[in-house]
């Protein structure tokens, strides 16, 4: 059986050659318990964090997102590792960007590989995508300023 991880953090960045590092690999699929195993075996024989393969990413990617792959990192007979369409993580990215710089960052990175037609499709595509967000005056600036900077 071949056990896939779709990654969406900064793992996801790295195999793009958008990020230089990260510390952990974040996916939107849910692990299983032999997936778990193994990254907590790999942790203790490398000295990483227990939790450098996660899928806390996977409460906040949009419904679908791991259905349909765009990028396949790695693939053997027992573990596939594949990675959304750059618009679904530049959303997730937006999304988390509120709070953090570094997905900002990484929002601005992806903002040349994503496909959306204008700033105003990311915000559409986002309110469809997290129906359960309250709405924001100021989310198109916000995305705007992405834009720009990844622009310049």
């Amino acid at each position: 059986m071949t056990e896939t991880i779709v990654l969406a953090g900064g793992a996801y960045m790295t195999f793009l050659k958008l990020r230089e590092a990260t510390a952990d690999a974040d996916s939107i699929t849910i692990l299983s318990g032999q997936v778990k195993e193994a990254a907590a075996a790999v942790a203790d024989r490398h000295g990483l964090k227990p939790t450098w393969l996660n899928d806390n990413a996977a409460a906040f990617a949009p419904p679908g997102a791991a259905a349909e792959p765009t990028y396949t990192f790695f693939d053997d007979e027992s573990l596939r590792i594949e990675g959304p369409h750059p618009d679904t993580v530049f959303l997730m990215k937006v999304a988390a960007s509120r709070s953090a710089t570094s997905d900002r960052s990484d929002a601005i990175a992806l903002w040349r590989s994503c496909t959306f037609e204008s700033t105003q499709a990311v915000v559409d595509r986002f309110y469809e995508a997290y129906p359960h967000e309250e709405f924001d005056p100021f989310f198109l600036d916000f995305v705007a300023g992405i834009a720009e900077q990844a622009a310049s």
